[in-house]
C-alpha cells in the first residue's frame, strides 16, 4: 500500500480565506501569497494525499480570536473537520457549549506568539474546558511547558501538545521542559503532535521532508 492510499488525518492545519473572511485591521501579522489555503482549497490537498480528516487551528496571524473563517470550514467541511479554536479567557460554558455544538473540540494556548506571562489568569478556562471534556491545545516552546504543568495535573483536561514541544535541542533530554513533557504522559491525557520539526530542528528543510516521508501514521482524537 502506498503513503497517499494509507488512512491518515491531519491533526495541524490552519485556513485562510482573506477574500471572504478579511483579517483583522489590528492583526500585525497578515499571510499572503502561497500562505493562503482556504477550505476549498484544503479538501482538494486531503483529497489528493488521502487525508481522511482534518483537525482545523486557529491561526493567531489574520485573524487572532475571530474564528469564523474556522467555524465556516467546519459547517461546510461535511463533518471532515474539527477546530481548536482561540477562546478568551473569560469565556462561559453557555459560549463554550455553542462552539462545541459547531465543531470545536479545544482552545489554542501559544505562548511563543503571546508569552508565558499572558497565561496567568487562564486557569478558569481550562475548568471549564475540563468540565466540558474539550482539549487544551499548547504551542509552548524550550521551558515554557512548565507554567502549565500544575493545571494539566490538576483538572482533568485533555491535552494536546504542537509541534512536539518545541525542544532546545541543545539543552539535551535533561530540559526541564522536554522531562515535564514526559511526566505529564503519566496522566494518560496528553497527546504530543508529531509535527512543526522546522520550528525547532537544526537540520536542514530537504532532510526535514524526507524525515517526514517516512512517518506512517498521522493521528488526533477528535473527540
Amino acid at each position: 500500500m502506498t503513503l497517499f492510499k494509507k488512512s491518515k488525518i491531519d491533526c495541524h492545519t490552519h485556513v485562510l480565506d482573506p477574500v471572504n473572511f478579511p483579517y483583522g485591521r489590528d492583526i500585525e501579522y497578515k499571510p499572503s501569497g502561497q500562505e493562503i489555503g482556504t477550505s476549498i482549497q484544503l479538501r482538494q490537498v486531503m483529497k489528493t494525499y488521502g487525508v481522511s480528516h482534518s483537525l482545523l487551528v486557529q491561526p493567531n496571524s489574520g485573524y487572532g480570536s475571530d474564528n469564523a473563517c474556522l467555524l465556516n470550514a467546519i459547517a461546510h467541511g461535511n463533518g471532515r473537520f474539527k477546530g481548536i479554536a482561540i477562546i478568551g479567557f473569560d469565556t462561559d460554558l453557555a459560549s463554550l457549549r455553542k462552539l462545541k455544538n459547531q465543531g470545536v473540540v479545544g482552545a489554542a494556548f501559544n505562548s511563543t506568539f503571546h508569552g508565558i506571562d499572558y497565561y496567568n489568569r487562564s486557569a478558569d478556562l481550562i475548568a471549564r474546558l475540563a468540565e466540558l471534556d474539550m482539549f487544551l491545545q499548547i504551542q509552548s516552546e524550550h521551558d515554557q511547558l512548565l507554567r502549565f504543568v500544575p493545571w494539566i495535573e490538576a483538572m482533568p483536561i485533555r491535552v494536546l501538545i504542537d509541534h512536539c514541544g518545541r525542544p532546545t535541542p541543545d539543552a539535551g533530554v535533561d530540559q526541564p521542559g522536554f522531562k515535564a513533557l514526559l511526566r505529564l504522559a503519566r496522566t494518560k491525557r496528553v497527546s504530543v503532535k508529531l509535527s512543526g520539526y522546522s520550528k525547532f530542528s537544526q537540520e536542514r528543510w530537504s532532510r526535514l521532508s524526507e524525515q517526514n516521508l517516512r512517518v506512517d501514521k498521522w493521528s488526533v482524537c477528535l473527540g
